[in-house]
């Protein structure tokens, strides 16, 4: 096990530590996206926010899963992925907003990952060096689709996909419901 306070190792768990958070609050704001984005364009952007929310979700795992075999305890509570993460949840509707802020905190996360690979190359951890490297390539596909459908939507003025505030979902009859005063 490695110990993680003495030089690389305490760095790399740190390091770790950050990416399980920023990875976490990625997941919960992609979730969110998903569950609120309505409008033309809901179908499309609720399949590619819900494989981008499973795919972090199992990434969450994998990251906590890794730093319990180098001996780290995983943070596990929300104020701890808010302490540790350097994203920022926010509650942004509108298609637009909602892909500008998922691009832009998988280029956060995709700067911390190429952070923490160098730290664990150093290392000589080279089992968490292939799983930063494959993280990386998935945060870096996932922010390219979403800053193509960003420019999509922006070319095609389909902007108006947001979610329908002072509402709740459709009822039985396709109606919506309104929330009650």
């Amino acid at each position: 096990m490695m110990e993680p306070r003495n030089g690389k190792h305490y760095r790399l768990a740190e390091g770790l530590c950050g990416l399980l958070a920023d990875t976490y609050v990625l997941y919960n704001t992609t979730q969110v996206a998903y569950w609120n984005v309505d409008g033309p364009n809901c179908n499309s952007f609720q399949r590619l926010f819900e494989t981008q929310y499973r795919e972090l979700g199992a990434a969450v795992d994998l990251l906590a899963q890794r730093m319990r075999r180098l001996g780290i305890y995983a943070p596990g509570s929300l104020g701890e992925y808010v302490q540790f993460s350097r994203l920022r949840q926010t509650s942004e509707r509108g298609s637009q907003r909602i892909l500008k802020q998922l691009a832009d905190d998988h280029g956060k996360v995709t700067r911390r990952i190429r952070m923490v690979l160098d730290i664990s190359r150093e290392a000589g951890d080279e089992i968490t060096s292939d799983l930063l490297s494959q993280r990386l390539r998935v945060h870096e596909r996932s922010g390219s689709e979403l800053e193509r459908r960003l420019k999509e939507t922006r070319q095609n003025g389909t902007a108006s996909a947001s979610c329908v505030q002072g509402t709740l979902p459709l009822d039985r009859s396709g109606a919506r419901q309104q929330v009650p005063a």
